[in-house]
């Protein structure tokens, strides 16, 4: 039942159009941003996500934190930045349940 609960909290995340594309820029965001703004080869700040969706800054914000809630993206802090990363674990998490039902 649990899992029904958990289940149900991330598909309610996951039905925007806009953080589901938020999630594919970060599954490999190299495809969109120059080598220099990705760090670590997968971690991207919000400002470069806020560019490459036409959405305000505060609302890939409020987004991210969604995302993050559900466990979907990784932050990591680096003094004033806060660098997002995609968390493909959760994702492959997030088949199986599907797959469970």
């Amino acid at each position: 039942m649990e899992d029904l609960k958990e289940l149900s909290s991330i598909l309610k995340v996951l039905s925007n159009k806009h953080r589901l594309r938020i999630l594919q820029f970060l599954k490999n965001p190299q495809k969109y941003l120059d080598a220099d703004s990705v760090v670590a080869g997968k971690k991207v700040c919000v400002g470069h996500i806020e560019k490459m969706s036409d959405l305000s800054q505060s609302t890939v914000s409020h987004y991210l934190t969604q995302l993050h809630k559900v466990d979907l993206v990784t932050l990591e802090r680096k003094g004033q930045l806060t660098l997002y990363a995609y968390n493909g674990d959760r994702i492959r998490e997030l088949s199986k349940l599907l797959e469970s039902l």
